[in-house]
């Protein structure tokens, strides 16, 4: 997954997650249910500050830069490969 990337129907842009072996795709709907949400808030610059714990692949932080551009996004993991993965996203 990390060589050739996942799509995404609601990101613009496909991710990469180094999770080897143990990385199995689920289900995406509470991403739209996520999505759905996002799109009908309407933060000002100062209200968009975001906490993404246990991060992952950061699709959850790319979902919310992607609709509120000017977010302050802290993601974190204590898996080494999903902060490799992430930080190689924003290469």
């Amino acid at each position: 997954f990390f060589r050739n990337g996942l799509n995404y129907s609601f990101l613009s842009h496909k991710l990469h997650p180094f999770f080897g072996v143990y990385f199995t795709l689920s289900p995406t709907e509470h991403f739209q249910l996520l999505q759905d949400w996002l799109q009908t808030w309407k933060p000002s610059k100062s209200q968009c500050r975001v906490l993404d714990l246990g991060t992952g692949s950061g699709v959850i932080s790319f979902l919310v830069q992607q609709l509120c551009p000017h977010a302050d996004i802290l993601a974190s993991d204590r898996c080494p490969n999903a902060v490799f993965s992430v930080r190689a996203e924003l290469r």
